[in-house]
C-alpha cells in the first residue's frame, strides 16, 4: 500500500529501498558498479520503508520556493494545489500523512524548483537588459547546469554599499536560498571582493592524468612558455616607460597616476576620501575613471597634495563591519604628528551624538574640554591595545552622573551596565 499511492516513477527506487543492496557490474559504465535489490535475501520491515520514504519523498510543501499554484513550472499547467501527488488532494488515502501540503513526487517537484529558478532568472535579465549569473551553494556546481558558478567563484555582497564596479544579480540555483536573487561579484582582479583573497587552490588538470591529445599538450607547453616571456617583457617595457618621465611630472602625468593609486583603494575607504574631501558624487568617483579626472584636474598643487596624503591614510581606524570597535591608535598618532586637537574633537562628536537625556552632560564635557583642560586618550600610542588612564579631575558623563534616573536594561541577557563606562559602553578616560 505504501509503494502503490505512490508516483510511477518513484515505486521502482521505493521497492529498491525494500531490500538489502548488492554490488554489481555497471552496465552504462565499465568498470563501474550499480547498487540493486538483493531479492535473495528476505526483504526488510515495513518501518525501514516509511523512514525512506520520509527522507526522500515526502516533501514539505510549506516550505517550498515557488508557489504552489504557479501554472508555469510544468507544461501541462498542472499546479500543486491540483496534483493529485499532493497528499491534501485525497486526504483519505493518505490520512495517515498529517500535513495536507505534502509532495509524494520529489521528481516533479524538483524540476519545478529547475523551472523556478529559470524563470527568476529570465525576470531579472528582463529588469536589467543583460544576462543574470546562476550561483551554487557548494563548491562546484551540482546543478547540472554547466553555467552555474561555484562558491569559490564568487562572492555575495550582502549591504548596498559593500557592491563594487562589477556588482551584479545572480539566482541561486541550489540549496535551502533556491530562487532568491542576490548581488554579487564574480570579477577575479576585483580590489574589494575576490581579489583580495587568496587565489583557490588549482586543481591538478588531465595533463597529468594522461587523457590529454600530443597536440594539447604541445599547445600546453607553448602556453606555459609564453605566459614567462609574457612576465619578462611588462617589465622591460616598465623599466624603459619610466626612463622616459622626470621630476616635477606633467599635471596630466600627475593626475593619471594619483587616479589610479585611488582606483585601486577599497570601496569603503573611497567612500571616507570622497566624503573627508567634500566630493559629493561618491557614487560615480568610485566607478568612472573620467569622472575622477575630471575632480583632480580642477584642484591646485596644495589640495591635489591633501588628496594624496589622504589617500594614503584614509584606511586608518576603519571599521567595515561597524559591530565591534576597532583600534583607534593610527588615528590619534595621525592627530599628534600633524598638531590636531583629538580630544576635542572627540568630545564635539560625542556631544552630537549623544541622545538627548545626556546632552547637557556632553555638552559641559565638551566644554571643558575646549576651555583647555585635556584629556588623554583610551588609545595609546605606544601600546596598541585600549588602556584606562588614571588622573582623577572631571570625568566624562556616564550613566552613574544621573543617580536620579535608573539604569537602562541593556537586551543582551546575562550583561549589567558598569559605572566605569559611559553610555556608549566606552571605558573612562579623565581630564586634566
Amino acid at each position: 500500500m505504501e509503494i502503490c499511492r505512490l508516483a510511477p516513477e518513484i515505486q521502482i527506487a521505493a521497492l529498491t529501498a525494500c531490500y538489502e543492496t548488492k554490488t554489481v557490474e555497471s552496465r552504462e559504465e565499465a568498470g563501474g558498479y550499480d547498487y540493486v535489490a538483493d531479492k535473495a535475501r528476505p526483504a526488510r520491515h515495513v518501518r525501514y520503508l516509511q523512514d525512506w520514504l520520509m527522507r526522500n519523498v515526502h516533501l514539505n510543501l510549506q516550505t517550498a520556493a515557488f508557489q504552489l499554484d504557479d501554472a508555469r513550472l510544468r507544461e501541462d499547467g498542472l499546479t500543486c494545489v491540483a496534483c493529485p501527488q499532493r497528499t491534501g488532494r485525497d486526504r483519505l488515502l493518505f490520512a495517515d500523512i498529517k500535513s495536507g501540503d505534502t509532495c509524494l513526487n520529489p521528481l516533479c517537484f524538483q524540476a519545478k524548483l529547475g523551472q523556478f529558478v529559470q524563470i527568476t532568472k529570465a525576470e531579472v535579465e528582463a529588469k536589467q537588459s543583460k544576462p543574470a549569473a546562476l550561483i551554487s551553494s557548494h563548491y562546484g556546481s551540482n546543478t547540472g547546469i554547466e553555467e552555474t558558478l561555484g562558491i569559490d567563484q564568487y562572492q555575495v555582497l550582502e549591504k548596498k554599499a559593500d557592491r563594487c564596479e562589477f556588482a551584479e544579480k545572480a539566482v541561486i540555483a541550489d540549496g535551502t536560498e533556491v530562487g532568491k536573487v542576490k548581488w554579487i561579484c564574480r570579477e577575479a582582479d576585483c580590489k574589494d571582493h575576490l581579489g583580495r583573497v587568496r587565489e583557490p587552490r588549482q586543481h591538478s588538470s588531465n595533463i597529468h592524468s594522461g587523457t590529454t591529445s600530443p597536440v594539447e599538450r604541445h599547445e600546453r607547453k607553448q602556453e606555459l612558455f609564453d605566459l614567462k616571456v609574457d612576465e619578462v617583457v611588462r617589465k622591460r617595457v616598465m623599466g624603459g616607460a619610466i626612463k622616459t618621465f622626470a621630476w616635477p611630472l606633467d599635471r596630466a602625468h600627475l593626475n593619471e597616476a594619483i587616479k589610479e593609486f585611488f582606483r585601486r583603494i577599497p570601496s569603503s575607504d573611497q567612500q571616507t576620501i570622497c566624503e573627508v574631501f567634500g566630493w559629493s558624487e561618491q557614487e560615480k568617483l568610485r566607478f568612472d575613471d573620467d569622472a575622477v579626472l575630471k575632480e583632480l584636474a580642477r584642484l591646485d598643487e596644495n589640495q591635489l597634495a591633501q588628496f594624496l596624503m589622504l589617500c594614503s591614510f584614509a584606511h586608518y581606524g576603519a571599521n567595515r563591519n561597524q559591530n565591534r570597535r576597532v583600534d583607534q591608535s593610527a588615528v590619534v598618532s595621525l592627530s599628534e604628528e600633524r598638531k590636531v586637537n583629538h580630544a576635542l574633537i572627540d568630545a564635539e562628536a560625542r556631544a552630537e551624538l549623544c541622545p538627548k537625556k545626556y546632552k547637557d552632560a556632553h555638552n559641559a564635557y565638551f566644554e571643558a574640554v575646549r576651555a583647555g583642560k585635556t584629556a588623554r586618550s583610551l588609545w595609546s600610542t605606544s601600546n596598541r591595545k585600549p588602556h584606562l588612564t588614571s588622573v582623577s579631575v572631571t570625568n566624562p558623563p556616564t550613566l552613574s552622573s544621573f543617580p536620579n534616573k535608573p539604569k537602562p536594561k541593556l537586551k543582551t541577557p546575562g550583561r549589567s551596565v558598569s559605572g566605569k563606562e559611559d553610555i556608549y559602553g566606552r571605558a573612562l578616560f579623565n581630564l586634566q
